[in-house]
């Protein structure tokens, strides 16, 4: 791999942030997922991870909340 790709490809450099191994990613907006309000009407979808989008997409788009 050439420099600048190997640049591209490189993993956001990880800290501890609560005892956890985060990335800036999730941490810089962590005030508004702190003061996250859940209503009554949400629907929590959840995947294995690295299980890809595609799927759940898909059942949302089919939900009849949806349409």
């Amino acid at each position: 791999i050439s420099k600048h790709k190997a640049i591209l490809f490189s993993r956001p450099e990880l800290f501890d942030f609560h005892g956890v191994s985060m990335t800036h990613y999730f941490t810089d907006n962590w005030e508004n997922v702190q003061n996250f309000q859940v209503r009554p009407d949400d629907i929590l979808i959840a995947t294995y991870p690295k299980a890809g989008q595609e799927r759940p997409d898909r059942q949302a788009a089919h939900h009849p909340s949806t349409h």
